[in-house]
């Protein structure tokens, strides 16, 4: 009787914590972390200032759990590509990396509005977060990103360049079509792009 009590007590406490990263998910997409109040996000959520500090702490640690679950959801993805696709051509699994990333985006897009607020360049930089399992996913996706690339070329699909420049120029293709897409307010679906992405990144823009 009494570990099912504590199943039931974590289960609420699970609960409660996903409400209150919702709340603060919204928050900091409106209001970027520096305008986010932790008094607003209590009084949406409906739980007080001490019972989120105690759920799931200060300011600091509520944008790290917001961000650190939205990127746990975005590598969660990334990670079924490579999976899915380890004996498949390079060029069929960084396409898939395109659509996966522009899907996400189109069902995340408070995350991305954090994303843009907070970051510099192409990657979570804020002081604020400072997780360090983030950080390996990070360091991960990119090792795989270029080693991807280097096959890419050995397959005959890209050109002969460096796979470090073609990751970053990966990076930025995608991340300058997405945002765009939040400059002007998220019209339609940004996976309506995909194909376009790939046409510019395996033909370039020549007619």
């Amino acid at each position: 009787m009494t570990q099912q009590k504590e199943i039931r007590k974590a289960a609420e406490r699970d609960r409660q914590r996903n409400e209150i990263l919702n709340v603060g998910l919204s928050a900091f997409a409106a209001n970027g972390y520096d305008g986010a109040s932790m008094n607003e996000i209590a009084g949406v959520s409906g739980y007080s200032v001490g019972h989120i500090y105690n759920v799931v702490g200060n300011k600091d640690a509520l944008f790290e759990a917001v961000v650190s679950r939205e990127l746990d959801a975005l590598f969660d993805r990334i990670d079924e590509v490579f999976a899915s696709r380890a004996f498949r051509p390079a060029r069929e699994c960084i396409d898939a990396l395109i659509e996966t990333s522009l899907l996400f985006f189109d069902n995340h897009q408070q995350f991305f509005q954090i994303y843009l607020s907070e970051t510099d360049g192409v990657r979570i930089s804020s002081t604020h977060l400072r997780n360090e399992c983030m950080t390996k996913r990070h360091h991960a996706a990119d090792k795989r990103l270029r080693a991807l690339f280097k096959r890419a070329i050995e397959e005959g699909a890209a050109a002969e360049l460096s796979p470090d420049d073609m990751a970053t120029a990966f990076d930025e293709l995608l991340k300058g079509f997405v945002a765009r897409w939040a400059y002007k307010g998220y019209p339609g679906k940004i996976s309506r792009k995909a194909n376009v992405i790939k046409h510019i990144l395996w033909n370039g823009i020549k007619k």
